[in-house]
């Protein structure tokens, strides 16, 4: 029988481990802390909005259907481990939470779109290339490669401002059945951070072929005067929807509509 993980579908690091057939005496150390490899494959355990269990807090969250990750404290690109995961090479198993010690919710298989030179290194995983169940048991054919740009000279600057963010929640209207099977009296909502939301809805939409009949309309939002509160918050509602099973994807859910009501509330 060839053994499955499910895109949605949560697991304890346990459950995955003894899925993998990792001999009990492998588990620990690495595969408690973040991230492992086994039998060429790479496993990715993830807290989303919430400290994991050694303290540490570098600020991994969903940007749309893509996840942006931290490494552990001191890794970086040129270490062999980090340029596997982010060579694309190899199969990536991404798991996420957004409450320590609960299961963790297969995302899926990621492909690094961008990595930082930073220490930790930060990488941004996409999940397009998932289907509805990833077998292990098949290798992944004509894996992508992607490379940034040049390198170049001179020295670069990044300011991030922590300022007034706003936490949105975003419902999809019009013919929305056309797109996705909805139950009846359900919705397809985006909850997420900006600190401008009519640009951040127009980004959105601006992301639908001209014409289309459904567009993101805002429902509801909380403003925050840092941006770290409003980060947490949307954690929490995250979390909150991956445990209900109505998370599908990045910052995406379908809820019933009466749910909805109650959210950023």
């Amino acid at each position: 029988m060839v053994e499955v993980f499910k895109v949605g579908k949560q697991y304890t690091r346990e459950e995955v481990a003894t899925q993998i057939d990792m001999p009990v005496e492998r588990r620990g150390g690495a595969w408690d802390t973040g991230y492992d490899e086994w039998n060429g494959r790479a496993f990715i355990f993830a807290n989303v909005g919430v400290a994991g269990r050694t303290g540490h807090d570098y600020g991994n969250r969903w940007e749309g259907k893509n996840l942006v990750w931290f490494g552990k404290t001191n890794a970086r690109r040129g270490q062999p481990q980090i340029d596997r995961f982010i060579s694309n090479a190899i199969d990536v198993h991404v798991f996420w939470r957004g409450a320590d010690r609960s299961p963790f919710t297969y995302a899926g298989l990621g492909t690094a779109i961008a990595a930082t030179e930073d220490t930790p290194v930060q990488v941004t995983w996409s999940f397009e290339r998932n289907e509805p169940a990833v077998a292990l048991a098949v290798p992944q054919s004509s894996p992508t490669w992607r490379r940034g740009p040049p390198p170049v000279s001179g020295e670069a600057i990044v300011v991030r401002p922590s300022g007034e963010t706003y936490v949105y929640l975003l419902r999809l209207e019009g013919p929305v059945d056309a797109l996705v099977d909805l139950p009846p009296d359900h919705s397809v909502i985006k909850i997420g951070m900006s600190g401008n939301i009519e640009r951040r809805i127009a980004e959105l939409n601006a992301g639908f072929p001209p014409g289309s009949k459904v567009r993101w309309a805002a429902m509801r939002t909380r403003k925050f005067d840092a941006a770290r509160a409003a980060w947490e918050l949307e954690g929490q509602h995250l979390e909150a929807l991956r445990k209900n099973g109505c998370w599908i994807g990045g910052e995406f859910a379908v809820v019933p509509d009466m749910m909805m009501e109650k959210l950023l509330v």
